[in-house]
């Protein structure tokens, strides 16, 4: 069993992290990496509003194949096709699709922090878990990733929003059977970062 002890998350994160991971360790087979085709949403069931799963096209483009309801709901528009790294500014794109990259290269799952910040309304605090899945070809181009909004209790949706930027607070790694890489050493600048208007 993985243990995310390690990065300071809530007891109900940890609940939801585990809920994904032990559905994943479920569908592969043996040491290998689960295939994207033998992912059944309903087998989450609890945590599918989410959920994402996306596809990594190349360094420029991260795509949502996959985008639970209330990951809809948050950003007020359907996600799937749309490309995550539109979302960041250009100076985070590169760690963002960085950490995708090396979870798929070692392989081994990914966790990290993201605050999304607005002018007018809450932050959104999400605890993000990113474990690699297989084409049917064996090549890790898909992640499953949860999403969870730490202040749900806070958190008001409130369209439309004014977004003014990102923190990544953390990144980090886990092995899950292949190695790990250590935590990650975030550049000064992505503990507040703006998005240019």
């Amino acid at each position: 069993m993985l243990n995310f002890s390690d990065i300071n998350i809530s007891d109900t994160v940890n609940m939801s992290f585990q809920i994904l991971y032990n559905y994943w360790q479920e569908i592969r087979d043996g040491n290998s990496i689960p295939l994207k085709s033998d992912f059944n949403p309903m087998k989450i069931a609890s945590i599918l509003p989410e959920i994402a799963i996306m596809e990594r096209i190349d360094d420029n483009k991260i795509i949502y194949r996959l985008a639970g309801t209330e990951l809809v709901k948050r950003a007020g528009v359907n996600l799937t096709g749309t490309n995550i790294l539109n979302n960041f500014p250009t100076g985070i794109r590169k760690i963002i699709n960085d950490a995708y990259l090396k979870s798929a290269e070692i392989p081994c799952a990914g966790h990290h922090k993201v605050i999304m910040l607005y002018e007018d309304s809450p932050p959104n605090e999400l605890e993000c878990l990113y474990l690699p899945l297989n084409d049917n070809e064996g090549k890790i181009r898909f992640h499953i990733v949860l999403m969870f909004l730490t202040n749900k209790k806070t958190f008001k949706l409130k369209n439309p929003r004014k977004f003014i930027g990102y923190e990544i607070p953390a990144i980090c790694y886990f092995d899950i059977g292949f190695g790990c890489l250590d935590y990650e050493t975030l550049p000064e600048h992505v503990a507040n970062i703006t998005k240019p208007e």
